[in-house]
């Protein structure tokens, strides 16, 4: 899907076109938010398909976030840029009080009351599940407000705003990056946050550690063992046990996600603008060379079979690329 940008606010809706006080599905995978009483509303954003961006304008009074039936399937990370604003889950519960400079989440299966204190101004990351699990992120509370905040926050929000400024088109190998590294950055922020959280209770292993951060950086071609040992604190030796203690060895991990990785950019349609050299660079690999081999070892076939879909039996003979 080629990303495409949206503008809506109060003023541009027909009335009567999505029901009294609702908002419209801005994208197939934004906030479905129900307005209160005499509220108005400004958005504009990206839509890169199961990822979207976006900065919300709310003026005082109380909204309600309404649950979605396929909801459980992605997130919404918010960060308050300006405004106060409560956000009731559960009538026994206390609730969370979000302040300018604060970040929460949630997944879009959750219903909540949010009541704006003053007019506040957001910014939310919409995404897939799937890219926290790929960071080896497992658990993924109904409305979460992150423990400290994020010294990744700045980076990421301004990354969003010059990508809303403009008004240029995006190109498929722009929103295909641009998406890439918005993941990468709500994934760092979430291990961060994860990491906040186990700190004090020391039930984060090495092991699990050491595999959110492979999960995160495997296209950094420059990701070693012994880089991981010293990103994590710990001597290699340490670390190469606490892998064969579930009978893996690093290398052998940074292999398999680097394959998983190369094999996801050879496959996607918006990425045949790009030559095989950088499509091995993107995946972690030193060389072409290294990716077809590593990729002929998998049995997987050559990179421009995978590329077009089409892979020879396993006994040919494998010519150059």
């Amino acid at each position: 899907m080629v990303a495409r940008r949206f503008s809506v606010c109060s003023e541009t809706l027909a009335p009567g076109a999505v029901g009294p006080g609702r908002l419209p599905r801005l994208t197939p995978y934004g906030v479905n938010l129900q307005l209160g009483p005499g509220q108005s509303f400004s958005v504009r954003g990206i839509d890169f398909g199961e990822t979207s961006v976006f900065k919300f304008s709310l003026t005082p009074g109380i909204s309600k976030v309404v649950s979605q039936a396929d909801g459980n399937d992605s997130l919404i990370l918010v960060f308050i840029l300006t405004g106060t604003m409560r956000l009731l889950e559960d009538e026994t519960e206390p609730g969370l009080t979000a302040h300018p400079g604060q970040s929460w989440m949630y997944n879009r299966a959750t219903e909540f009351q949010m009541e704006v204190l003053e007019e506040a101004t957001f910014t939310a990351i919409t995404l897939p599940v799937q890219v926290l699990r790929d960071f080896g992120i497992k658990e993924f509370p109904s409305l979460h407000a992150l423990a400290s905040i994020p010294s990744l926050a700045p980076a990421a929000l301004g990354f969003v705003k010059q990508a809303l400024e403009h008004e240029l088109p995006i190109s498929s190998v722009a929103g295909y990056f641009m998406e890439k590294l918005l993941h990468e950055m709500v994934g760092g922020i979430m291990l961060e946050d994860l990491g906040a959280k186990v700190t004090g209770t020391g039930r984060k292993s090495t092991f699990d550690q050491a595999m959110a951060y492979i999960g995160a950086t495997a296209g950094d071609r420059d990701l070693t063992p012994a880089r991981l040992a010293e990103e994590l604190s710990v001597s290699l030796r340490q670390l190469q046990r606490e892998f064969k203690r579930n009978n893996l060895t690093i290398a052998e991990v940074m292999r398999n996600h680097r394959i998983d990785l190369a094999v996801k950019l050879l496959k996607d349609p918006k990425l045949e603008v790009l030559s095989l050299e950088k499509i091995a660079e993107h995946a972690g690999f030193s060389s072409l060379v290294q990716m077809r081999r590593t990729l002929h070892e998998a049995q997987l076939g050559k990179p421009r079979e995978i590329r077009s879909g089409y892979v020879a039996p396993s006994d040919v003979v494998d010519p150059a690329v």
